[in-house]
């Protein structure tokens, strides 16, 4: 009978490639969807535990975090062009962020009352 020792070394780090196919779709005049992929399988360097989402307008940014694939962003401001980037974090902390997608959201709907007179 033989007994063998396995030694595994597993190198974790952080991701060191973006997240793919990240796609925005203007959802309403306040609210933007981002969707993406996560890194390629050789490019996380372990579990990705987080995505944070970074949207910019006017020199202003905000970031927001989740473990999922997609994210809604309400409370935009109508008609107007927002930037945005993703990038994926393991436990040691955050890899690249992806290439910048630009979306536009849609203008305020106006409502027309006609009073009929008749």
């Amino acid at each position: 009978m033989y007994l063998y020792t396995l030694w595994l070394f597993v190198h974790y780090s952080v991701p060191n490639g973006p997240p793919n196919n990240v796609t925005v779709q203007t959802a309403s005049s306040t609210s933007i969807i981002v969707y993406w992929n996560p890194p390629l399988d050789q490019e996380r360097n372990g579990i990705i535990t987080s995505y944070i989402i970074i949207l910019s307008v006017d020199n202003t940014t905000r970031e927001f975090a989740t473990v999922n694939t997609s994210l809604t962003v309400t409370g935009l401001l109508p008609f107007t062009i927002y930037t945005f980037t993703v990038a994926a974090s393991t436990d040691i902390g955050l890899g690249p962020a992806s290439p910048v997608v630009i979306e536009t959201t849609s203008e305020d709907g106006m409502s027309l009352k006609i009073n009929d007179h008749t």
